[in-house]
């Protein structure tokens, strides 16, 4: 799943950013989004549960070492609908936002609660709108999708902001 999620993202940035940009943006994205991921499937010390008044999940946080790894949210029905991955200082965050039937509506990576670098939109399964965020500002050239598949391109400038991307480090 991880490998076609980031080959569908590299197909889809082929044009989003201009040309000496897009491969750093896209390794970038590619190389913080696995290192969050690996971090967080480390095996956890503490697991705390959170339950909606009818019994149902609301809420998993997997903490190792006092900083939580994983969170996990569940609509009142029971259904996933989002999850955070932090790095190990938690600093870094990649978030996912879940439709009902399980699809992702949004995934972007965020450096100290700030969107950072890539997000991306969809509207459960059909993808909306991509671009770079810096500080929560969009920058840079963005796509947007019509209902019908068709792309636009919206340029917010301020596209030499990804050259000074925070990197994770250890």
């Amino acid at each position: 799943m991880r490998l076609i999620l980031s080959l569908f993202l590299v197909a889809i940035l082929s044009g989003c950013f201009p040309q000496n940009k897009t491969s750093e943006a896209i390794e970038w994205y590619k190389e913080t989004k696995g290192s969050i991921l690996k971090d967080s499937d480390d095996p956890t010390t503490v697991s705390l549960i959170d339950y909606y008044e009818n019994g149902k999940l609301k809420k998993v946080s997997s903490i190792k070492n006092g900083q939580p790894i994983v969170i996990k949210y569940y609509r009142i029905e029971g259904e996933q609908s989002a999850e955070t991955h932090f790095s190990p200082d938690s600093k870094f965050e990649l978030r996912k936002e879940l439709c009902a039937d399980g699809s992702l509506t949004f995934e972007g990576i965020f450096y100290k609660a700030q969107a950072i670098g890539l997000s991306t939109w969809w509207k459960c399964g059909r993808i909306e709108k991509q671009g770079n965020r810096w500080n929560g500002e969009r920058i840079g050239v963005w796509k947007e999708w019509d209902e019908n598949g068709l792309a636009k391109e919206v340029d917010y400038k301020n596209d030499d902001k990804l050259d000074s991307i925070i990197m994770l480090k250890y």
